[in-house]
């Protein structure tokens, strides 16, 4: 198992994935970012004069973070970021969660909430962290 997992075409494979998942994550929230805003709101986390703030500068920042895995330039930099939103991303969600809100995390545009979607989207963002976790241990040069 762990030949396959050290294997470049794996790494190369992840890498790929999780730019592919920043890249349309930040393209989705950058075309409406008033709705973006509005998923960021319902975990009632900021202040209101920061919303908008990350509304529009997150997007814009995952889309970077994927370009910079997808080339392979930067990797290194690119997977530790994605490290550091996916770690925020999971206590956003667990406190939502814990808190008991029904939300739509916004990961991927807008959606209706319901009450099993900020679970999947933990899921996810678990899955998320770890592969971009190997990606930075492995200081992939593809």
């Amino acid at each position: 198992m762990k030949a396959f997992l050290v294997h470049p075409i794996f790494l190369w494979g992840l890498r790929l994935v999780l730019a592919g998942v920043f890249i349309y994550a930040g393209i989705l929230k950058i075309g409406d970012p008033l709705a973006f805003a509005d998923n960021i709101d319902q975990y009632q986390l900021l202040p209101d004069a920061c919303i908008n703030v990350i509304a529009l500068s997150l997007p814009v920042f995952e889309v970077l973070s994927g370009v910079m895995l997808l080339t392979g330039r930067f990797d290194r930099l690119a997977s530790g970021s994605i490290v550091v939103m996916a770690v925020i991303f999971a206590i956003a969600l667990t406190s939502a969660i814990v808190r008991g809100l029904v939300i739509d995390c916004g990961c991927f545009g807008s959606s209706e909430p319901d009450r099993w979607s900020a679970w999947w989207a933990l899921g996810r963002d678990l899955l998320i962290l770890a592969g971009a976790g190997w990606i930075y241990a492995r200081k992939l040069r593809i």
